[in-house]
């Protein structure tokens, strides 16, 4: 299956390769030269990491939250009750609809049937990117881009739900604002980790417009600060150039940090006046995620992807680290983590209450055959370069081959293409960690033309021994969900007064 493996990947690029289209030059500080690669504090890899056979670890259980339609782009938080929440995006209609699913489980998650799933919105024909968050109440936030299809405009739709949020009753939603973006939403990898609630639990989202007519282009902060199934949402510029991949959180002060693509670069941006950074260029399949320390130090997980051939820093995984004046790229570090080329793909980056770095990422080793999502954790000596680092590989396309082999589609070959892909990490108060990913199954290579013919979400539950699933996982009832209609936004702006600064109310002229 290597070979097939290899041929089905060279055609996703090839594929890429024709559509790209490289987004302007954002005008936040001068260009910088990709770092030169630095000494690396490796993790240090069992001896079954160069080997074509790499067991999965013991310590997770993982299996398909729902399995009556197409998912992905899972979306996962946990209270601090220790009961975890998620977001689904469906990939294909259900009942007529593609809904946002809003998933909860109180206690003992790694059972399939301890989880309820509910539909709570509608994604249109072209949306997606369901995005979920808790505030200090515990209470889920939600938001995800409805677009009813391929021509229309992007809607940012915001929920709530205050009690009992696996009935979809409960949620209320509201539409923020229709952006004007041709970008692809349905995977969730272009819209990135663009929703973040601040510590008082108010919500905040990233978005682009290319919305030249109005003079609205650019990439834009959108906020609110109560009352949020109405029209008091406002919005700051952070640049006009068009970014993308927005990886954004909330300082303990309330302040932004963003992590977004550009350029053919990953930018670093923060504080609400917008000061920031080029850090490293980015190659083909380049992904990154970013989160702060106990400190509110910035941390980002890097994957390099494919620069060129033979270049020594193709495909690799690293961790960016800076202590202060963070918006000067000169005051960033990035060290390399040892692992072999393919490891690392989409990461996701979270840190303990010890200030421990978590990580999550998808593998396409082709050396030794390791296609899979694994899980790395920091566990000594964290915040030095000779930091030890705990791995364990979490899931495979061999595992998914034995326990749920599909048959083929006429003369095809059917494989379980891609297990790891768009990783959501989070993490209880006992550093437990909850993992959701996508499992691509495809259909080709004997046959024209290769596709996708199955795309499903899936969870891990880590720190559990050699427990294994004691149920089958369940089929949830299919539930239609009832379509939200956007409200309108009326807000006229007023001027501000002398030297203050400028939010403006999200009015969009149609």
């Amino acid at each position: 299956m290597t070979v097939a493996r290899r041929l089905l990947r060279f055609a996703s690029r090839l594929a890429l390769l024709a559509v790209l289209v490289v987004a302007p030059a954002a005008p936040l500080s001068p260009p910088a030269v990709r770092a030169e690669r630095p000494p690396s504090a490796p993790i240090a890899p069992s001896a079954a990491l160069a080997s074509p056979s790499v067991a999965l670890s013991e310590d997770f259980v993982s299996f398909f939250p729902i399995t009556s339609n197409n998912t992905g782009g899972t979306s996962l938080a946990v209270d601090s009750r220790g009961g975890v929440h998620a977001a689904l995006s469906a990939k294909t209609a259900m009942d007529g609809s593609r809904p946002a699913y809003y998933g909860y489980c109180p206690s003992a998650c790694h059972v399939p049937g301890n989880w309820t799933w509910t539909a709570v919105g509608e994604l249109g024909l072209a949306g997606g990117s369901a995005r979920v968050a808790i505030d200090p109440q515990d209470r889920p936030r939600m938001m995800w881009v409805y677009e009813a299809g391929i021509s229309g405009d992007p809607t940012y739709v915001y929920a709530e739900c205050d009690a009992a949020c696996t009935t979809a009753a409960n949620w209320q939603a509201y539409g923020v604002l229709a952006a004007t973006d041709i970008a692809d939403f349905t995977d969730g990898t272009q819209a990135g980790a663009y929703f973040a609630l601040d510590p008082e639990g108010r919500p905040r989202f990233i978005y682009r417009d290319i919305n030249a007519y109005e003079e609205h282009t650019g990439t834009w902060y959108a906020f609110c600060d109560g009352d949020c199934l109405e029209a008091n949402w406002y919005e700051d510029r952070i640049t006009p150039s068009v970014m993308s991949e927005p990886s954004l959180v909330i300082g303990a002060d309330g302040e932004p940090s963003i992590a977004m693509r550009a350029d053919g670069a990953v930018w670093y941006v923060e504080t609400t006046w917008w000061s920031g950074a080029r850090l490293y260029n980015l190659g083909l399949d380049a992904a990154f995620s970013l989160a702060l320390d106990a400190q509110g130090r910035p941390r980002l997980a890097l994957y390099t992807g494919f620069y060129d051939t033979d270049d020594p820093d193709n495909d690799l995984l690293a961790l960016a680290t800076c202590d202060e004046q963070c918006v000067a790229g000169e005051n960033w570090t990035l060290q390399f983590m040892g692992m072999p080329e393919g490891w690392g793909q989409y990461p996701t980056l979270v840190y303990d209450d010890q200030d421990r770095p978590h990580l999550a990422f998808a593998v396409e080793d082709f050396t030794s055959s390791v296609y899979g999502l694994a899980y790395a954790r920091c566990i000594g000596d964290c915040d030095t370069e000779e930091a030890s680092w705990g791995l364990e590989i979490v899931d495979d396309v061999d595992h998914l081959e034995h326990e749920f082999p599909v048959p083929p589609s006429g003369s095809c070959t059917s494989l379980w293409s891609d297990v790891g892909t768009r990783a959501s990490l989070a993490l209880d108060a006992t550093g437990r960690p909850y993992i959701g990913y996508d499992a691509i199954h495809s259909q080709g290579i004997t046959c024209s033309p290769a596709r996708e013919d199955l795309r499903l979400a899936r969870l891990a539950v880590g720190g559990l021994g050699s427990v294994s699933p004691t149920v089958t996982p369940e089929t949830p009832t299919p539930q239609t969900p009832t379509p939200v209609t956007p409200t309108p936004v009326t807000v006229t702006p007023q001027p501000p007064g002398q030297g203050e600064r400028v939010h403006l109310p999200l009015v969009r002229k149609r």
